[in-house]
């Protein structure tokens, strides 16, 4: 029997298979993090390599969404702050960033090390926009957006 429903396209899914992590400035530069996304074969963008230094948050995060990058950051006050969170929302960007800010390079690789299997998945199984924080024992939590399939 045919569905009667509409074809809405998989503009979405097309999306989700390409999993780009965007190091914002904070991260781009640290070599312990560029060495753990070599190894494991992760694509990535460095911020400064698209920007440059000292671009402020609104003016790139809608190239953030637009690409369908994943942002990787240390700054867990982004979801907080005005201007940062309506960019993240209206531009739909995917956002990881490290629960302590204090963490050093060295630790910081070793957690992605452990979650990038997990970030992957989560970036299938979530909708943009989305925060998501990473904790120091590795966990994923979500704490802006990202509704699931189930949830539409």
């Amino acid at each position: 029997m045919k569905s009667r429903k509409r074809y809405g396209g998989r503009k979405e899914r097309a999306r989700l298979n390409t999993f780009v992590l965007y190091l914002d400035e904070n991260l781009c530069n640290c070599q312990e993090i560029l060495q753990v996304l070599s190894e494991k074969k992760v694509r990535f963008k460095r911020h400064l390599d698209v920007f440059p230094g000292a671009t402020k948050d609104p003016v790139f995060l809608p190239t953030v969404g637009r690409k369908g990058w994943t942002l990787l950051t240390c700054d867990s006050d982004m979801r907080r702050r005005g201007l940062e969170k309506q960019a993240i929302l209206q531009n739909r960007v995917r956002m990881f960033a490290f629960t302590s800010n204090n963490l050093g390079g060295m630790k910081m690789a070793q957690i992605l090390r452990k979650t990038l299997v997990r970030m992957r998945q989560f970036v299938r199984t979530h909708h943009p926009p989305f925060i998501a924080s990473i904790s120091e024992g590795g966990g994923i939590y979500l704490r802006l957006g990202g509704s699931t399939p189930h949830d539409d």
